[in-house]
């Protein structure tokens, strides 16, 4: 389970490293993405 949030958070931070637009525009949403998805990795 753990290891599906880390594939999802790799492909996002590399979509969003080859599209700086698309980071723009959902930049708030990525950051809680983010956030969410390290919060998840660090649960015991």
């Amino acid at each position: 389970m753990y290891m599906y949030f880390y594939i999802a958070h790799e492909i996002m931070m590399t979509l969003i490293q080859l599209s700086p637009l698309a980071y723009m525009k959902s930049g708030h949403l990525n950051t809680h993405t983010h956030r969410l998805t390290n919060n998840m990795m660090y649960i015991p």
